[in-house]
């Protein structure tokens, strides 16, 4: 017996990732199937979206299991092909007891620098295609009075994201949306969650884009990415997730187990959530204590400037923008190339009580004061960032000529 022994799911984005995950999942469970993905590429992806290939490898997967699997290529932002894709599968399958509305896009850009069509294709996916999924099961699912919806939202329905004000708005309002559905729907039996996944590796970030922010320069690789989740994550042993840990928490969620839980948000992350947004001890096995950490690469300096060995406590696990810091600050610090302009050395977050007064101080919100704006590319101590967290760093000081 399975757990949606006799149930049929649609499922939005399911030719890869979590889609497949959950499509694969279903399938196991006893239920029969609907899959659309948009098979296209969108103008504002850089990464390669889902093809025929992947869509048909899906339905391969499912079969496998004995269940019946109807695929559809159809866009969450066209009511019409949504409501296309809801027929041929009632047609083909009898009813539809479950959505999951998972498809969804991840692009970066900082809000002030986001074009209209950026935006616009990011909402239009990611928040009005599940309003529209919703929108198109609904009145089945009322006419048989019952029904689970499960929505694909995000850490980011929760919490903000270094460059992804699109996408962090576009989840938050995911959860509104799932909880006025949830008490719209409920009179007649309908139930509406919403899963918040971590970092799942899937095609969606795993890709050079995402191996170069996590890594802090261009050139990035997957193993950057990996050490990130190291510290994304809470549980020991744990990096990125993998995407059938989604569909676990969704399986819950439209079985029998989950026939009471509705206008719920659950949180797949590893404990991420848990964490003011950065792990300072890696959670990866048996790994060693964190010691010295050694400034280098920080840009060019106009003079040479001795260096120096200070005192610094324990890095407090500050949160850099654009990656998330691998290493801890402990003990003594040797400064081998103080740079930047102003001739300073930069160091995450240490002791300033330690130091002497006149030799460091708290970096200023204003750029101009130690002309020190971008770090963009730089390495601390062989922590990728992207650009400086104001306010988080400490300069320390070297006396060199007047302007430097």
């Amino acid at each position: 017996m399975g757990m949606l022994d006799g149930k049929v799911a649609f499922i939005t984005g399911g030719a890869r990732g979590q889609g497949r995950a959950h499509a694969v999942t279903c399938a196991r469970e006893g239920a029969d199937v609907v899959i659309a993905d948009v098979i296209d590429q969108l103008p504002t992806v850089p990464y390669k979206l889902a093809t025929k290939s992947d869509l048909e490898e899906t339905v391969r997967l499912v079969e496998a299991h004995d269940r019946r699997a109807v695929a559809v290529k159809a866009d969450v932002r066209a009511q019409d092909q949504l409501d296309a894709a809801v027929a041929a599968g009632i047609a083909e399958l009898g009813k539809i007891d479950i959505l999951i509305a998972n498809a969804g896009i991840w692009t970066l850009g900082s809000f002030w620098e986001l074009t209209d069509e950026q935006w616009e294709e990011m909402i239009g996916v990611n928040l009005t295609g599940v309003w529209r999924s919703a929108k198109a099961v609904a009145p089945h699912m009322m006419a048989n009075g019952s029904g689970s919806i499960v929505i694909t939202a995000s850490v980011n329905a929760l919490e903000a994201g270094q460059y992804t004000a699109h996408y962090v708005a576009a989840k938050h309002g995911l959860i509104g949306l799932m909880r006025n559905i949830a008490l719209e729907l409920a009179p007649y039996g309908i139930r509406c969650n919403a899963v918040c996944p971590g970092a799942v590796k899937t095609p969606m970030t795993n890709h050079q884009d995402a191996w170069d922010m996590f890594a802090g320069h261009p050139g990035g690789t997957e193993d950057d990415m990996t050490e990130a989740g190291h510290h994304y994550t809470l549980l020991s042993g744990t990096s990125w997730l993998d995407p059938q840990d989604v569909a676990n928490a969704a399986l819950y969620l439209n079985s029998d187990l989950g026939s009471k839980v509705t206008g719920a948000t659950i949180p797949v992350d590893a404990g991420h959530l848990t964490l003011s947004g950065f792990n300072p001890a890696s959670t990866r096995a048996n790994s060693p204590a964190l010691p010295l950490s050694v400034l280098d690469d920080l840009g060019e300096c106009d003079h040479d400037a001795a260096g120096g060995v200070l005192e610094s406590s324990a890095d407090e696990g500050s949160r850099l923008r654009g990656g998330f810091a691998s290493r801890r600050i402990v003990g003594k610090v040797e400064v081998k190339q103080p740079v930047c302009r102003g001739r300073a050395a930069v160091f995450l977050r240490p002791d300033l009580r330690r130091l002497k007064p006149d030799y460091a101080r708290e970096l200023p919100r204003e750029r101009k004061l130690l002309r020190v704006s971008r770090l963009e590319g730089s390495r601390v101590g062989g922590i990728g960032i992207h650009e400086a967290d104001f306010g988080r760093l400490a300069v320390l000081r070297h006396g060199g000529p007047p302007g430097c």
